[in-house]
């Protein structure tokens, strides 16, 4: 959780001030030396440099004298116009005469100058001859130098000088209007830009709404800013610091690793650490071949208290809303890296590599509390205009308004207060003054609320039934959502006539007619219920053999309602997955759609699988895996099984996929399989036909058994059963498996003959001795007959036949390096060779142990036996020191490299 930053006592002392009583001296009011020690001429050189406070330039003047900065009535007017508050301030100020006066107030104002952007804390002085002074603490945290030979100063030891700024070439206080006529300080950024033209306003009003914009451009960045809102703290209560060894890393990803975490140590984000915390990185790939920098805070996270700080809900979001006809969208330039890490909290944030340790300064991705001290900067940071025209969700900030001209006030008001805060806004994903905003998933659009289009795809896009099956699964899920179809029993009618016993299917014009009238009617603005982001979520997901599914779905009334719907099919790479790396596969894809509304949030994960709770506590994950688990960590969520014949929604979307996105390549699309049966028939039909592989699948015991349910299953119409779900038969009755593809499988076809146990032997001999097979490797042999046939324990019965074939073991080379000479071991003198190795397991001895550790001395052949119960590599060495400490260490000792030696 976040804390308010308390400012810093100050207990520096300007230099003195000389009063103006003598001849020829200032007769201002008290003011530093420097600056009016004697009155300037026309050929003096100011050391003053331009910079820009408010959104207006100024010529700040240099004073070494000063240890602090300070600001006169011109900034002090400017503030008040700009509602920006001073802070009462004890600093006394020591002046020239020797007597002391207090400062009036303190603020910390952003500052821009040469390019750079800064905070810096003033003291305000009534009377001061200049609006903006820069003393010592400036110009040393910034390394200038000035050069006074060369009329101008050096940046951060630069090897060019910049000329001082003349005090005519910029607005001083004498001259500044209480309005905002000053020059703009910068340049509006190309992304800003494109948004201004974009906006659908006239002429006249995009040259308003860019004057708002103007004074503010400093803060559209992509650089992210630092606020002094609060500090976000992890609180962990007596856990016990965790560590964790780093994981190893190639070349290749070393230099990606330490490019991104030079980027992290220059921006400050990252520092050098000696923390006894130690969580390990982890790489995520950038679509530009770049890597992020991120950390498995998984076991930190474990052990820290969870902050209950609320998100906005989405029903008091479109009430505050009502009938705004003006919006603005603004995102924050990688908001979490804008909010420092309490100074007691960093070492937790530490992480491990092969360069060391760090730790985060600024608050990383990946801590679990991360989302919601950001909902509390930003509440803070919005103060009383929440909900009267702004509103926040994390970095997404919206503002909107009944008029035009309401909104550049609304607009301004809220840049002012970002800016004040140390915030900055990413300028190409900023939406100005639109009519049309997409809002947390929907469509704001002139006081009418409808759900994006993407959402209801998946209910859309449904597939048009083409047996019981699948009708059974697009009913069922009509069915769970019942309720919010008028005349659902009416409309469904005409398909729920095609499910009685008995009935031939004939789907006509009819069935078609209620099909589209269900798909249009679930899919309707008042079927989905709007998110309320106060109330748990739970997430439907399922996956089958071609597909996942998922449903986002809120409780109301004792009644879950559906929020959004989401299916895609499989890749062919995925459907050689495991179910249970599927089912966590559609988890991921139901996050990822869903994420809008999850991130941040706790909730439900129900899905048809007991087995996937070992994701959550998976131990040093790889490949996929540790991708899965990464983007896991971030959430707040528990897993529920739920039985498939009640997780309806998500079975049929799993079961009924949308098809993958024209742009990328879809997997082959495989045809009937009779036909695809038949036309395999090339590469085998000479060896024995169909209808005597037909009769030999009848007679076998597996193919026999596995016909037998899936007749039964076929008449009482049950669900499929995981044993059998992947045979079929074919239109002539031969017995046939669906195996997935893999990417690179060309040739094959994903449907293989079932061969029966008598006939097993001549189909290996066919496809290894005959005369186009050439007697090919057991893999190779295995590689063809697989594309057209299988059996259990296929490939084993492959390889040993190839191993055990005559011809091979005549005709074929003996592979490998040859046998080379055999050396004696000589040993000298007692004890100065030993060897040792390990024998077992032998049957288990009533105490338990099963192998034999074997120490033996070459010269003497003496021998020393220990009885081991498991083989350790510590009680290997323990067996050995005892042998040592009675003869002493030999020369050398030979063993056989085993791991636990």
């Amino acid at each position: 959780p976040g804390k308010p930053r308390r400012p810093a006592a100050l207990n520096q002392e300007t230099s003195p001030p000389k009063a103006a009583t003598s001849p020829g001296k200032c007769k201002s009011p008290a003011i530093l030396p420097s600056v009016c020690r004697v009155r300037p001429t026309n050929h003096s050189i100011e050391p003053r440099i331009t910079i820009s406070l408010l959104g207006v330039l100024f010529a700040a003047l240099f004073d070494t004298g000063a240890g602090v900065s300070l600001i006169g009535d011109v900034v002090f007017e400017l503030c008040k116009s700009k509602n920006v508050k001073l802070r009462c301030s004890s600093t006394l100020l020591q002046l020239a005469s020797g007597a002391q006066t207090k400062a009036a107030g303190a603020v910390r104002l952003r500052i821009s100058f040469d390019g750079k952007t800064r905070r810096q804390r003033f003291l305000y002085l009534p009377g001061l001859a200049v609006p903006v002074i820069l003393g010592r603490d400036f110009i040393a945290d910034e390394k200038i130098s000035l050069d006074f030979a060369a009329g101008g100063y050096r940046l951060d030891n630069q090897p060019h000088v910049t000329p001082f700024t003349r005090r005519e070439d910029c607005v001083t206080g004498a001259t500044l209007p209480t309005h905002y006529t000053a020059r703009p300080a910068a340049v509006l950024p190309d992304g800003i830009r494109d948004a201004l033209n974009a906006c659908p306003a006239t002429s006249s009003q995009k040259q308003q709404l860019e004057s708002i914009l103007q004074p503010f451009a400093t803060m559209f960045t992509e650089t992210p800013g630092k606020t002094d809102v609060l500090l976000h703290r992890i609180e962990t209560g007596d856990a016990r610091p965790l560590r964790c060894n780093p994981r190893p890393l190639s070349v290749h990803k070393r230099a990606l690793l330490d490019a991104a975490l030079q980027e992290m140590l220059d921006t400050g984000a990252v520092q050098e650490s000696q923390s006894p915390w130690a969580s390990p990185v982890v790489l995520a790939p950038k679509k530009d071949g770049s890597v992020r920098l991120c950390v498995d805070y998984r076991r930190l996270n474990a052990v820290t208290v969870r902050d209950s700080y609320p998100f906005p809900s989405i029903d008091s979001v479109m009430y505050a809303i009502g009938n705004a006809k003006v919006f603005t969208t603004l995102d924050c330039s990688r908001g979490f890296l804008q909010i420092e890490i309490d100074p007691e909290d960093v070492p937790k944030t530490a992480f491990t590599c092969h360069r060391g340790l760090f730790e985060f300064t600024r608050l990383p991705f990946g801590l679990s509390n991360s989302p919601a001290s950001f909902q509390r900067l930003m509440d803070i940071v919005l103060g009383d205009t929440k909900y009267k025209f702004a509103m926040a969700y994390m970095d997404d900030i919206v503002i909107f308004s009944q008029t035009f001209e309401e909104h550049l006030k609304h607009l301004g008001i809220v840049l002012e207060r970002l800016r004040n805060a140390g915030l900055t806004i990413h300028p190409d994903k900023a939406q100005l003054a639109s009519p049309q905003i997409n809002l947390l998933g929907f469509v704001v659009d002139n006081g009418v609320l409808r759900p994006n289009e993407d959402k209801l795809r998946a209910i859309t896009e449904y597939p048009q039934p083409h047996d019981v099956k699948s009708l059974q699964r697009f009913l069922g899920l009509i069915g769970f959502y019942r309720q919010f179809i008028p005349r659902c029993a009416e409309i469904a009618n005409p398909l729920t006539l095609l499910l009685r016993k008995g009935e031939k299917w004939r789907w006509g014009e009819d069935q078609r007619v209620a099909f589209l009238q269900l798909s249009k009617a679930i899919t309707d603005v008042a079927s989905l219920k709007l998110p309320d982001l106060n109330r748990q979520f739970v997430v439907q997901t399922d996956a089958s053999n071609f597909g996942l599914g998922a449903v986002l779905l809120q409780e109301h009334d004792n009644v879950l309602r559906p929020v959004a719907f989401a299916s895609r099919t499989l890749t062919a790479a995925e459907r050689n997955y495991s179910v249970t790396e599927k089912e966590c596969l559609a988890i991921i894809f139901a996050l990822k759609k869903f994420n809008m509304y999850l991130d941040g949030a706790s909730f439900q994960i129900q899905t048809d699988h007991q087995a996937l709770s070992w994701l959550k506590n998976l131990q040093n994950p790889a490949g996929r895996l540790a991708r899965w688990a990464l983007t896991l960590q971030a959430y707040d969520y528990t897993i529920a099984y739920r039985k498939g014949a009640t997780n309806i929604v998500a079975d049929a979307l799993s079961r009924a996929p949308l098809q993958v996105p024209p742009t990328e390549t879809a997997p082959k699309l495989v045809g009937l399989a009779d036909i695809v049966a038949r036309t395999s028939e090339s590469r085998w039909g000479t060896l024995v036909s169909r209808a005597d592989l037909r009769k030999a699948q009848q007679e076998d015991g597996l193919c026999r058994r596995v016909c037998e349910r899936l007749a039964a299953r076929r008449a009482s119409g049950t669900g499929s059963d995981d044993e059998y779900d992947s045979y079929l038969l074919s239109e002539d009755g031969l017995l046939l498996r669906y195996i997935p593809q893999a990417d690179d499988d060309s040739d094959g076809s994903p449907f293989r003959i079932v061969i029966p146990r008598k006939l097993r032997k001549s189909f290996i001999r066919y496809f290894h001795d005959s005369a186009l097979a050439g007697h090919s490797s057991g893999s190779k042999t295995y590689d063809k007959l697989c594309r057209v046939a299988t059996w259990p324990g296929i490939r084993q019965d492959v390889l040993k036949y190839a191993r055990s074939c005559p011809v091979c073991q005549k005709a074929k080379p003996r592979g490998g390096q040859p046998p080379g000479l055999m050396q004696p071991v000589v040993s000298q003198s007692p004890w100065q060779i030993v060897a040792c190795d390990v024998m077992g397991p032998f049957p288990r001895s009533p105490r338990g142990n099963q192998y034999l550790l074997v120490v033996t001395d070459h010269f003497t052949k003496w021998v020393e036996l220990f009885p081991l119960r498991k083989l350790l590599s510590q009680r290997i060495w323990d067996c050995l020191l005892s042998v040592f400490t009675r003869f002493g260490f030999p020369a050398e000792l030979i063993t056989d490299g085993a791991s636990y030696f």
